[in-house]
């Protein structure tokens, strides 16, 4: 049974899983598992985290198609519930040179923040993100 205070995996709704499997493996280096299938009939895969870093865990993708509900976060600071998720990684400036050079737009480009940690943050978009 796995411990209730360890994460195991991080879900993730996407619209086209091939686009995000390119992503997730061809741009962060992440090993991608074999393609299933939910209860539901979704397209899953399942990622190995490579450089980043999910104690114990992996990434899953599970395709909810081009009609699945777009994500309606604004930047008012007011909401509640899980609004984004951040990857560990040895170089950030390398990792958002990387992903900026293939088009991925940021939010908020690296920079020194509190705690003597260096952050960025992509921008989300479905048009432009998988």
């Amino acid at each position: 049974m796995p411990d209730a205070g360890k994460l195991t995996y991080v879900e993730i709704g996407v619209s086209d899983l091939d686009r995000s499997t390119d992503f997730y493996s061809g741009l962060l280096d992440f090993t991608a598992g074999e393609l299933t299938s939910d209860k539901a009939g979704h397209r899953v895969r399942e990622f190995g985290t490579g450089p980043a870093l999910v104690k114990d865990g992996v990434v899953k993708l599970v395709e909810v198609g081009p009609d699945g509900r777009p994500d309606n976060w604004e930047r008012d600071d007011l909401q509640c519930g899980i609004r984004h998720f951040g990857m560990k990684v040895a170089d950030v400036d390398r990792w958002s040179a990387k992903l900026a050079n293939a088009g991925v737009p940021f939010a908020m480009e690296p920079l020194d923040a509190f705690g003597g940690v260096r952050i960025a943050n992509m921008e989300h978009s479905h048009s432009r993100l998988p």
